[in-house]
């Protein structure tokens, strides 16, 4: 089977549009949630409870790279935060093998209430974990984002990718490791990747897939891709290759 996530639903208010518009075109199957941009978020969560997306379809986007945090403590760490106690897309600069365990509970309280608040808003959890920039996928944060998925109930969670080109030697024996430690814990697909690296692909019925999206709309008021190509053309190229059925997470 094949989950077609879309990821950054309340990252932005024509961003959610975008993904309402692929939900009612069955274009994607599944998406994950930002919580810690009000507006957007706010838009994002109406339109759940208004039934447009299914919630059975709603993961989480835990967050620690744009916008401002939830809670106040983690403001203080400089390499998350910047001087205006936002984040600012350094948590993934380097390797993140380990974490001061004060850091990392800094970080998990964090992580923790952005989880609530997903809960608290929507009245269900969500069906899935992953992150912004993939930041759940560096190693120092492996073991919280276990402990969190335990302690909220939430058994799914996504691989660091492991399919198509461009992953070296080095990278590719550590996304063996994560992924191994990842599976003993909680439920993932087979493989995880995005649209780029499916394109190419006759995908087979025996395993389980996650494909990443990025819809949005250009200038011109089309619906693209995170690299400005056009969405549909690349939806519609991967669904006439396969004939797996397409489902959310909550299957899986």
């Amino acid at each position: 089977m094949i989950i077609i996530n879309a990821d950054d639903f309340g990252l932005s208010k024509p961003i959610n549009k975008a993904i309402l518009e692929c939900f009612n075109n069955k274009y994607i199957s599944s998406t994950s949630m930002i919580v810690n941009i009000e507006e957007p978020f706010k838009d994002a969560v109406e339109i759940i409870l208004n039934g447009l997306i299914p919630k059975n379809s709603v993961g989480i986007h835990l967050n620690l790279e744009e916008g401002k945090p939830i809670t106040e403590n983690i403001k203080n760490l400089e390499f998350v935060c910047n001087s205006a106690g936002e984040f600012f897309y350094n948590f993934r600069t380097k390797n993140r093998f380990y974490l001061d365990p004060v850091v990392i509970s800094l970080i998990k309280e964090e992580l923790a209430e952005q989880i609530s608040l997903f809960k608290t808003s929507t009245q269900f959890l969500p069906t899935h974990i992953d992150s912004h920039n993939h930041t759940h996928t560096e190693f120092a944060i492996l073991k919280t984002i276990i402990e969190l998925s335990k302690d909220f109930g939430i058994n799914k969670v996504r691989l660091s990718r492991n399919l198509g080109n461009g992953i070296g030697l080095k990278h590719k024996i550590y996304k063996i490791i994560y992924n191994y430690i990842l599976r003993l814990n909680l439920n993932c697909t087979n493989y995880f990747g995005d649209i780029v690296d499916y394109n190419e692909k006759i995908l087979n019925e025996k395993f389980n897939y996650e494909i990443m999206v990025h819809p949005r709309y250009n200038e011109m008021n089309k619906l693209i891709e995170l690299d400005g190509e056009d969405f549909i053309i690349k939806i519609e190229k991967l669904f006439k290759q396969n004939n797996s059925k397409i489902v959310s997470y909550h299957s899986l």
